[in-house]
C-alpha cells in the first residue's frame, strides 16, 4: 500500500525524529556507562573498594560508607578528575566512630561486713566464675553478688593485669571500694590505725603493675587526745609549738595561719584528734596566739578549757594588763585564763604593779574597756 504524497512528509519526519531519540538515548547510554566505568577504575585504583557508583543520565550518584570523613572527600575528589564536579551527586555515608568505639570495661567492687558487690561491664572472654572463687577464697565465706554484665569487644591491653591488681589488694582491706579500669584502679578504704594506713599505701604502691595509674584514699580513724592540748612558745625572735591539738582540717589551717602570723616559721604541724573540749577551740586559740603576738615573749598553754598564760619579763605592765583583759572579755565563756606576769630581777627595774583599767567613750557613742579589774 502506497502512503499519500501528502503523508509522505510528515512520516519522514516523525521517522527522523524516533532516530534523533534513539541517537540521543544511545549516546548517553555510551556516556553513562563510560563514566561510569572510568569512575569505578579511577576508585579501585586509588583503594576506595567501598564507593559505589549509579547513573542517571548524565547525573552521577556516589553511594557507599566511608570509613572516615577524609576518605569521603577523597572518594569526591577521584571521581572529579574524571568528570565534571557538577555532575557528580554525593550519597555516601561515613562510618559512626562511637558505633566502633569499644565501651569502657570496668569492675566496682564494693567490700563491707555484709559481703562483697560486683558492678559493671567485662569483656565476654573474662571468666566470671573464676573472678568470683578468687575473691570468695581471698575473703572467706562471704556473701560475693555477682551483677556484672559483659560485652562482646576486645580485651584491652592491661585489663588482666588491673583486674589481678584490684582483686589482690582487696583481700587486705575489709571495708573498701575498689574500681578497676585497665589504665586506672581508684582504691577507698578505711584502716585501723594511721600506721596501717601508711603501710598499706606503701605496700599498694610497690606492688602496682608498671603502667596503671593508682589512685589511694585510705583513710584511718582519728587519736583520742587527753587532754587536748596546745602549747606555743614566744620570745623576741622566734616562736613554736610544743604540742598543738585541733579538732578538724579547718581549724588546724586557721591554728597553723595564726602561729605563723604569731611568728612561728618553718614546717608547723597540729595533730587532728578526738576529745575537743568545745567547738570554739579554734576561736579561742586563734585569741590566744594573736595574744602572744602583741605580748611579744612568753608562752601560753591550753589543756582542754584551762588557760595558762605566762608573759615574760620584758612585757610591761600597761601592755600585759590590757592584752589579758581583752583576751579575757573575748575568750568563749568556757574557758578559764590564768595569766601570770614573770617579774622583774631586780626591785629596782621593776614596773608599777597597780592595775591599769581604762574606759572610753569614742566619738561614735562606742565604748571600749581595757586592762584588767579585780575579782
Amino acid at each position: 500500500m502506497r502512503l499519500p504524497l501528502k503523508a509522505i512528509g510528515p512520516a519522514a519526519f516523525l521517522l527522523a525524529g524516533l532516530l534523533s531519540i534513539l541517537a540521543a538515548t544511545l549516546a548517553v547510554a555510551v556516556v553513562e556507562n563510560r563514566s561510569a566505568a572510568g569512575i569505578r577504575s579511577a576508585l579501585a585504583a586509588d583503594g576506595l573498594n567501598w564507593a559505589q557508583v549509579d547513573t542517571d543520565g548524565l547525573r552521577i550518584f556516589l553511594t557507599g560508607v566511608a570509613p572516615t570523613e577524609s576518605e569521603r572527600f577523597r572518594a569526591l575528589n577521584v571521581a572529579g578528575s574524571v568528570v565534571d564536579p557538577d555532575r557528580l551527586t554525593d550519597s555516601m555515608d561515613v562510618v559512626d566512630a562511637d558505633a566502633l568505639r569499644p565501651p569502657d570495661f570496668t569492675i566496682e567492687v564494693l567490700r563491707n561486713g555484709d559481703g562483697i558487690s560486683l558492678i559493671g561491664l567485662v569483656p565476654a572472654d573474662t571468666n566470671r566464675e573464676d573472678i568470683v572463687a578468687e575473691i570468695s577464697a581471698l575473703t572467706g565465706d562471704g556473701t560475693v553478688t555477682d551483677m556484672l554484665e559483659t560485652a562482646r569487644h576486645p580485651v584491652p591491653k592491661g585489663w588482666a593485669e588491673a583486674v589481678k591488681f584490684g582483686l589482690e589488694a582487696l583481700g587486705n582491706l575489709p571495708r573498701s571500694k575498689i574500681s578497676i579500669s585497665p589504665e586506672r584502679v581508684a582504691i577507698t578504704a578505711i584502716s585501723d590505725s594511721a600506721a596501717e594506713k601508711a603501710r598499706l599505701e606503701a605496700d599498694l604502691a610497690r606492688k602496682a603493675p608498671r603502667g596503671l595509674r593508682l589512685a589511694l584514699n585510705i583513710s584511718a580513724p582519728r587519736p583520742v587526745i587527753a587532754p587536748f592540748t596546745l602549747r606555743f612558745l614566744k620570745t623576741e625572735t622566734a616562736a613554736r609549738f610544743d604540742a598543738c591539738s585541733a579538732d578538724s582540717e579547718r581549724a588546724r589551717s586557721r591554728i597553723l595561719a595564726a602561729a605563723a602570723d604569731a611568728g612561728a616559721a618553718g614546717k608547723i604541724t597540729c595533730t587532728i584528734g578526738l576529745g575537743v573540749p568545745t567547738p570554739e577551740w579554734a576561736d579561742a586559740i586563734v585569741m590566744g596566739l594573736a595574744a602572744m603576738k602583741e605580748l611579744g615573749s612568753g608562752s601560753i598553754t591550753y589543756s582542754d578549757a584551762d588557760i595558762s598564760l605566762v608573759a615574760d619579763e620584758t612585757v610591761s605592765q600597761a601592755v600585759f594588763d590590757k592584752v589579758v583583759g581583752e583576751l579575757e572579755s573575748n575568750l568563749p565563756a568556757v574557758f578559764s585564763l590564768n595569766a601570770i606576769l614573770t617579774p622583774k630581777a631586780t626591785p629596782e627595774t621593776a614596773e608599777s604593779t597597780v592595775q591599769e583599767f581604762r574606759a572610753v567613750l569614742t566619738q561614735d557613742g562606742r565604748v571600749e574597756l581595757r586592762g584588767r579589774i579585780g575579782d
